[in-house]
């Protein structure tokens, strides 16, 4: 990170726990109830080790107490194609890649790890309403600049991309993809990647998430 400046964070996203349609779980209860009955049994996809999908999966597992086998792919589109067919039978996903299979009712959403209900889907309980509590771990995008940018070129980034955030059809497709448009200052953004990246430092020594190279 020493080699880029902060400018925005664009939007925040929320991870959404869904089942393949087939899995007999309609709520995170049943899928407790059904993963501790088939210990080892459930599977779920990620998209690397360390990545926020693995993470996340591994903190539930944990809040939990099931045992749910990992498996990685490369990408998040391996892993929706993996939902469908039925590879996999679990997974946190992104709004941005998932939500036209829900709708489609080709998988299953049984929470969000969010603080509230997300716009797109006002049915779907959050993790903390569905009985997990504290389990709230919202990616980002952001801009970036490459260290040593002049400040005022920085701040004129900066203020250009809240000009684009806030137009109506741009704010709106944010919202309808499920995320939250955000439009921060470079200090802002400077604060939150630092949090989130100690957060996840913590996170990734407390499950002993080996390193890799």
């Amino acid at each position: 990170l020493k080699d880029f400046a902060p400018v925005s964070q664009i939007y925040t996203s929320f991870l959404i726990l869904v089942v393949n349609a087939n899995v007999p779980a309609a709520s995170v209860k049943e899928l407790v109830a059904l993963a501790k009955s088939r210990p080892g049994k459930l599977n779920y996809g990620h998209s690397g080790v360390g990545s926020t999908l693995h993470l996340t999966m591994e903190l539930f597992k944990i809040s939990a107490g099931v045992d749910i086998l990992a498996i990685p792919y490369k990408g998040t589109a391996p892993i929706s194609t993996a939902l469908l067919t039925g590879e996999v039978d679990v997974a946190f996903m992104a709004p941005e890649a998932i939500l036209a299979h829900i709708d489609s009712g080709k998988v299953r959403a049984l929470a969000t790890a969010s603080r509230a209900r997300l716009r797109p889907l006002p049915k779907v309980p959050t993790m903390e309403e569905a009985g997990v509590r504290d389990f709230e771990l919202p990616g980002w995008l952001g801009i970036y600049a490459p260290a040593g940018t002049p400040r005022d070129i920085v701040e004129l980034i900066q203020r250009d991309t809240v000009k684009v955030l806030n137009l109506p059809d741009v704010r709106n497709r944010i919202i309808t993809s499920g995320q939250e448009p955000v439009g921060s200052t470079p200090e802002e953004f400077d604060v939150k990647h630092k949090t989130d990246l100690a957060r996840f430092a913590t996170i990734i020594k407390e499950l002993r998430i080996p390193l890799q190279d």
